[in-house]
């Protein structure tokens, strides 16, 4: 499931879905995706249905611009759809895009969604990219591109994580080794 701010956001997190089903076998299966502009999340049968949507997704992607707290209507549906997860697996990806001028990782929305995605016992990936396109935070230059490159090794590991843990039948397989894939989880 995707919830996104505007097109820039939406882009960048469709290259993600992208190189996703491209590294995906035809074996391990079929990507299916949702896509919620946030802005609906504030009519209350919308972010009802999103909220539905989200609780029963494998992976969460946030795709939206950092700011000093989450918009009200992103994190009264986090509560929503944290609340309808039990302890069902999953990954919250937050795909921010920061003024690189005002980057504090100690504030914003990064804590927050970390905090939420804790909540779910869910696995979290975080990745940053600049407004002017440098990406902050991952320890490699590239912009968009790179910062893709990382979301989507990000969504690669949760994926395969996903599919062992299904194998072995161990519950917490899928945070173990998705926290390992590399992706800025500060």
């Amino acid at each position: 499931m995707v919830a996104f701010d505007d097109d820039v956001t939406a882009r960048r997190a469709d290259d993600v879905l992208g190189l996703l089903e491209q590294n995906l076998k035809e074996e391990e299966g079929r990507l299916f995706h949702q896509w919620w502009n946030i802005d609906v999340l504030a009519f209350t049968s919308m972010g009802e249905l999103a909220a539905l949507e989200a609780a029963m997704a494998d992976m969460i992607i946030i795709a939206i611009h950092d700011g000093q707290e989450l918009p009200k209507t992103v994190a009264i549906w986090m509560k929503r759809f944290l609340d309808r997860r039990k302890d069902r697996p999953g990954a919250l990806m937050a795909m921010l895009d920061s003024d690189p001028n005002k980057l504090d990782i100690t504030q914003g929305v990064l804590p927050q969604l970390k905090q939420a995605a804790a909540l779910g016992r869910m696995s979290f990936f975080a990745t940053r990219v600049g407004s002017g396109g440098d990406k902050m935070g991952m320890g490699r230059a590239g912009g968009d591109d790179g910062m893709t490159r990382v979301a989507c090794e990000a969504a690669t590991q949760f994926v395969m994580a996903s599919k062992s843990r299904a194998r072995h039948k161990h519950p917490r397989a899928a945070n173990v080794l998705a926290e390992t894939c590399g992706a800025w989880t500060s």
